[in-house]
């Protein structure tokens, strides 16, 4: 469903993404961990261009693009293809929940105000918020912002879902009800790439784990070997630290 290839990306003198190679399944959950600065999030706003890398090529099921040579066509259909759910949630705080949720199916998918309120209800539902359609985010919980979020990257039907730590800007006891959606969509064998410091979550829903440092990929693999069979010591203090 993805594959990278060769992925560079520089910030003046600063290289933040150094030969990035990387494939992900249909249906499959990729989770990147790391310490800050590592490039984590550069490499998911790079998979759907909110950062145009500098050299490498992306594909996305039938979609490919080469960094050398973007049009807009290229990154409206790569765009089209992924949703992204931020840290600080990205809701327009002049519309309702229901509001948030439809604009993606309004604007892009251009279908009718009826079906989009339709299918904006049905995934706010699916993400326990059927008490909240005319809420403000102004009147909600941060875990209830970040699960109108997921409900509006979900409501487009992407063939990718990117996370760039979802959790990360929430209160302790409003993480799990978050995780708990995410961990839903991959039960439903959503195809998800997820940045994230919440390594239990990473260990119970990720196919693979891959640990990035300084740009790089450092090494990957399953849970098991990341957390618990791996003799990289970088990878090995990271998560004892944590």
């Amino acid at each position: 469903m993805l594959k990278v290839k060769g992925l560079y990306k520089s910030f003046g003198n600063l290289d933040v993404l150094k030969n990035i190679n990387l494939n992900v399944d249909k249906g499959k959950v990729v989770v990147i961990i790391g310490p800050s600065g590592s490039g984590k999030s550069t490499l998911l706003r790079s998979l759907n261009l909110l950062e145009q890398p500098d050299k490498g090529s992306i594909k996305i099921d039938d979609i490919k693009i080469d960094a050398s040579n973007i049009s807009k066509i290229d990154t409206l259909n790569l765009r089209k293809s992924t949703s992204m759910v931020f840290q600080h949630f990205g809701l327009f705080k002049n519309k309702t929940a229901l509001e948030n949720v439809m604009e993606g199916l309004l604007v892009v998918k251009k279908i009718k105000y009826s079906e989009a309120m339709k299918l904006g209800k049905y995934f706010m539902d699916k993400v326990g918020l059927p008490d909240k359609y005319d809420s403000y985010p102004s009147q909600l919980s941060g875990g209830q912002k970040q699960r109108v979020a997921i409900a509006r990257a979900m409501a487009i039907k992407p063939k990718v879902m990117l996370f760039d730590e979802p959790t990360s800007a929430l209160d302790p006891e409003l993480v799990n009800e978050v995780l708990k959606v995410m961990q839903n969509l991959a039960h439903e064998n959503m195809t998800m790439v997820i940045v994230t410091h919440e390594m239990k979550f990473a260990e119970k829903v990720a196919d693979e784990i891959i640990f990035m440092d300084k740009g790089e990929i450092i090494d990957k693999g399953s849970s098991d070997y990341i957390f618990y069979k791996s003799d990289n010591p970088r990878i090995n203090n990271f998560i004892k630290d944590l």
